[in-house]
């Protein structure tokens, strides 16, 4: 069985809980998912582009579901390179 990969915790920029997963196929890029509802959540990526992908999150790990959670995206949905993910705000007073 191929390795599902592991899930960071990070904020939106509205601070709602959104979760980084550290994909297995392209190591260093990840894919945001963020809260549908109780334990399902989706990617940001693919909701952007009009499609609903979803995966079940339980104590901070993926719960291993029928299909890998890299499958199943938008054709155009690609991950972030790691680097992409830190953003800085610069306030003026």
């Amino acid at each position: 069985m191929e390795s599902i990969g592991a899930v960071s915790v990070g904020l939106s920029r509205c601070l709602n809980k959104l979760y980084i997963y550290s994909s297995v196929r392209k190591p260093g890029y990840v894919y945001q998912f963020a809260l549908r509802k109780e334990k399902l959540y989706y990617c940001t990526g693919c909701k952007k582009l009009g499609k609903m992908r979803c995966i079940t999150i339980e104590n901070d790990s993926v719960v291993p579901g029928a299909t890998h959670p890299e499958d199943g995206h938008h054709e155009q949905c690609q991950p972030i390179p790691t680097s992409g993910i830190l953003m800085h705000y610069t306030y003026s007073l």
